[in-house]
């Protein structure tokens, strides 16, 4: 059979991801996707999901914005 459950909340965590991007930024979206995601294992950990999170966070910002030059919003549209 097909595990629903962690099919749909990956599946609807990048979806979440993909809106929230532009408002939240990097900072907050990223982390929030990996923690989200990792809720739909059997193991879930938060020590590991957040270091998980930040250490892609860190990544993702070497790679996307200072070696690539893309233009993705790194903060929250609140805070400027």
């Amino acid at each position: 059979g097909v595990a629903w459950r962690p099919l749909l909340i990956i599946v609807g965590s990048v979806v979440a991801f993909g809106l929230l991007l532009p408002r939240l930024g990097m900072v907050i979206t990223l982390p929030l996707l990996i923690i989200v995601s990792a809720v739909a294992g059997d193991e879930f950990h938060w020590p590991s999901a957040l270091i998980s999170g930040v250490l892609i966070t860190l990544l993702s910002w070497g790679v996307f914005i200072k070696g690539l030059g893309l233009t993705i919003p790194m903060w929250p549209v609140f805070l400027g």
